[in-house]
Parts: structure tokens; C-alpha cells; sequence
């Protein structure tokens, strides 16, 4: 008796390793879609915000420019963000075009936190 119930807990194992192997178990955080970020993006600097770069927290990976046209100063766009990351936080980098004696630059602000419905303005420090 103890034989056949050894058996059968060992066909039992046998039959689910599969499934472990495949990943076949329910993970509640890959299920959940994230919706995406919209917000607007204010140039708050005296220079053209040529392009506007978004990549995640410390990786210092950025996508491509998501501007479709160069902000002036004071000119707002908005911007939708479609990554499936969890949270609102974002590394940011700004290329601002040449004025006042200064030639065109980069300017890079991390872990900003930026949600859906938020405001957020870019300016020089």
C-alpha cells in the first residue's frame, strides 16, 4: 500500500515538471497590463527643446525622440508614454538648441516621477 501511493505521488510530480518547465504557473504582476502615461510637457527653458528623450530609472537607455515637432519656450505638447512599466518614474533627456552664447545641449534629469493627467515642465536649472 505505502508502494502504490509512493507511485502515484511520484506520477503525479512527474506529470506537472512540464508545466513548471514551460512557466505555466499564474504570475498576478505579468497578467496585469499597465495603462499608458499621457501627460503634458511644458518647455520651460529660453532655449528650443529639439528632442525629448524618455527611458527607465538609472538605465540611462533612451527611445527615440517622442517630439514630433521642436517645442518653442512656453510652447506645451502633449506626450503619451507606452511602456508597461508599473510605476511613474522616468529618467528624462532634453536636447535644447543653441541661445544666448551657448550652444546646443543636453540636459538630463533622473527618476522623475510622472504620472497619467500630470504636468511637467522642462526647464534649466
Amino acid at each position: 500500500m505505502f508502494n502504490r501511493s509512493l507511485r502515484q505521488m511520484v506520477g503525479v510530480t512527474l506529470m506537472s515538471f512540464p508545466l513548471l518547465l514551460s512557466g505555466g504557473f499564474y504570475n498576478p504582476i505579468e497578467a496585469q497590463e499597465y495603462e499608458s502615461v499621457e501627460f503634458t510637457l511644458t518647455n520651460g527653458t529660453d532655449r528650443v527643446l529639439e528632442e525629448f528623450f524618455i527611458g527607465p530609472p538609472s538605465v540611462r537607455v533612451w527611445e527615440d525622440n517622442i517630439l514630433d515637432s521642436a517645442l518653442e519656450p512656453g510652447e506645451s505638447a502633449t506626450v503619451t508614454i507606452d511602456d508597461g512599466l508599473p510605476d511613474c518614474k522616468y529618467d528624462l533627456m532634453a536636447t535644447l538648441g543653441p541661445g544666448d552664447g551657448v550652444g546646443r545641449g543636453q540636459l538630463i534629469e533622473t527618476n522623475v516621477e510622472i504620472c497619467g493627467g500630470m504636468e511637467y515642465t522642462y526647464y534649466t536649472k
